[in-house]
């Protein structure tokens, strides 16, 4: 077993005033395996700065610009230990404050005492990297994911995850992240243990036919981070997908996203816990046709705004996806509003504002702005039209698609 360390304490002490609610969630940031400090693998510690220098030992030099296993050389490096809470699928992030930050990373799982002089040996090979540049565009985040496949990714461009991991509780690991370009902007390192549940249905159009192409079904976080997906079966239109969700009794946001070329999506926010077996979903692709409406239940918007939740970007990107791979389709984005309070030509405006606001999302990542028109419908469509819950006051607040060409 691995000794412990004089950092602990350090560790224990900031965790202690968390608990009443007088500090955050930190530990020390050491640049030598052999001092690295142990740390409770689970949520999100917050750093005020990024690591500076490279310690007392060298572990990294001298190596290959397109090594997988390890870095070229230390820049500004900082050595965690911890041991896996609970079995599952390990993921965590590293998330700067600063994009122009970048963060590589090597995992390694413990061996023995001489852990620290055998990764110096190379002896020990890291279980997962991460080399790549960082992507802005990404925010620069990176770390271990469900969605992403390679175990190991070199320098230059390339994927800015890698993929999660199998653990088993009380596991013991070893990271090291090297901050490239030594900014000192802070940083976040965020860890999530995630189990699979079993999600199964079957997919058929809105004529109750089965559907003769390559169907896709994928399953999303609520911020739309992909976590897993499968083809549905052709014969049949059965799936059967293999969905994680986070270990814990509190119940989570998903989404079940399935789409082919030549029909409309479909989308369904489930809330599930770790503890659910959800039953099987019946999934109806309508097919894109002149005068096929379809409502949006996923894209709403803020109470007497025109600014959508952000929970309705990953909606808007699928109509991006649609329209890009269908150069014929032709929509017209109608808005919709929870009532008439400030009176029918506030609402109508507003309405229209929110149907404006997917065209001006389309066309600023390049849809043809001829191919999209818009109307508002002011509160005359309300799909809940009695007051109502949150919920259904949310849903009031929305967008349709009808396609006008095919």
């Amino acid at each position: 077993m691995r000794s412990t360390n004089k950092y602990l304490l350090s560790f224990t002490f900031s965790c202690f005033f968390l608990v009443i609610g007088y500090c955050q969630k930190t530990a020390p940031l050491v640049q030598d395996c052999f001092n690295a400090p142990i740390i409770k693998a689970e949520g999100k510690y917050r750093f005020e700065e990024s690591p500076q220098g490279i310690g007392e030992k060298v572990e990294f030099s001298g190596n290959s610009s397109n090594s997988l296993q390890y870095f070229k050389k230390e820049h500004n490096s900082a050595w965690f230990q911890f041991d896996a809470v609970t079995d599952g699928i390990l993921i965590f992030k590293i998330i700067p404050k600063d994009t122009a930050t970048d963060f590589d990373f090597l995992l390694f799982k413990y061996t023995d005492e001489n852990f620290c002089s055998d990764v110096v040996k190379k002896k020990i090979k890291p279980l997962r990297t991460n080399i790549s540049r960082y992507s802005p565009e990404e925010n620069s985040v990176t770390g271990l994911w469900l969605g992403a496949g390679e175990e190991r990714v070199h320098s230059g461009p390339g994927n800015h995850l890698s993929k999660a991991i199998d653990v088993e509780q009380g596991d013991q690991y070893y990271l090291v992240l090297d901050n490239v370009y030594g900014n000192k902007a802070g940083f976040s390192l965020v860890f999530d243990y995630y189990k699979t549940v079993e999600v199964t249905g079957v997919i058929k159009n809105d004529e109750n036919n089965l559907i003769n192409e390559e169907v896709k079904v994928m399953w999303e976080s609520k911020t739309g981070e992909l976590l897993a997906q499968t083809i549905a079966d052709k014969t049949t239109g059965k799936f059967k997908l293999y969905a994680p969700i986070l270990k814990t009794s509190r119940s989570g946001d998903y989404t079940l996203s399935v789409e082919s070329n030549n029909h409309f999506f479909f989308e369904k926010m489930i809330k599930i816990t770790s503890e659910t077996f959800p039953d099987p979903i019946n999934v109806i692709l309508p097919a894109l046709k002149k005068g096929k409406n379809i409502v949006l239940n996923n894209i709403n918007f803020h109470g007497g705004s025109p600014r959508a939740l952000t929970t309705s970007i990953p909606s808007f990107k699928r109509i991006l996806k649609l329209m890009k791979r269908n150069k014929s389709l032709i929509i017209r984005i109608d808005g919709h509003t929870n009532g008439c309070p400030g009176g029918i030509a506030s609402s109508q405006d507003l309405s229209l504002a929110r149907a404006s606001t997917v065209k001006t999302f389309l066309i600023k990542k390049g849809i043809d702005s001829e191919r999209i028109t818009v109307k508002g419908f002011n509160c005359t469509q309300m799909l809940f039209p009695t007051t109502g819950t949150e919920e259904e006051q949310s849903l009031n607040r929305r967008v349709e698609i009808l396609v006008t060409s095919y």
